[in-house]
């Protein structure tokens, strides 16, 4: 685990790496174009990486190719795709994906569409919807569309549950 560990923070490393080196080329032609010297530039306004990851107000993204399904999973953050390398590496896990489920619940008048982040297969039958957490920013919306994917979860005959930092590697 702990190559894991040092290749995605390698992978860190690199796309900030590319994104101040961006940046600063981005910088620099928009005062060159002011000027009139520059015949425009190639910045998309989003950094590229060499390993499929990009990284946007902070916030890291890409594509990671499993070893296992041999299918190109969007992760949305660091702690999504440290999840996916987890389960890619552990013997336990059948199969696992992007959920399609979208489970609905309300807050107050307001009707709103809950998307958990992984879908789960283990090699014992056992079914898990995976929601990857970092930080709760709205703790009341939180909880509800928590109650609401374990209700989900109940009707189907699978588990629901919430990883945070340190569950990251934990396969069981």
């Amino acid at each position: 685990m702990r190559l894991r560990k040092k290749s995605i923070s390698r992978i860190l490393r690199a796309t900030r790496a590319r994104s101040r080196s961006l940046t600063r080329t981005s910088q620099k032609s928009s005062t060159s174009t002011s000027t009139g010297t520059s015949q425009g530039s190639s910045y998309s306004g989003r950094p590229a990486s060499p390993y499929g990851a990009s990284l946007t107000r902070g916030y890291l993204h890409g594509i990671y190719t499993s070893t296992k399904t041999g299918q190109k999973e969007y992760f949305e953050s660091s702690y999504e795709l440290r999840r996916f390398a987890a389960l890619d590496s552990s013997p336990l896990v059948k199969s696992w994906g992007r959920s399609k489920a979208r489970i609905r619940y309300k807050m107050g008048k307001r009707k709103r569409r809950y998307h958990p982040d992984i879908f789960v297969v283990y090699h014992d039958g056992r079914i898990f919807l995976e929601e990857v957490k970092g930080y709760v920013f709205n703790r009341r919306q939180f909880i509800k569309k928590n109650a609401m994917a374990n209700f989900y979860c109940r009707t189907k005959g699978w588990t629901y549950r919430i990883l945070y930092e340190k569950d990251l590697e934990q396969v069981l």
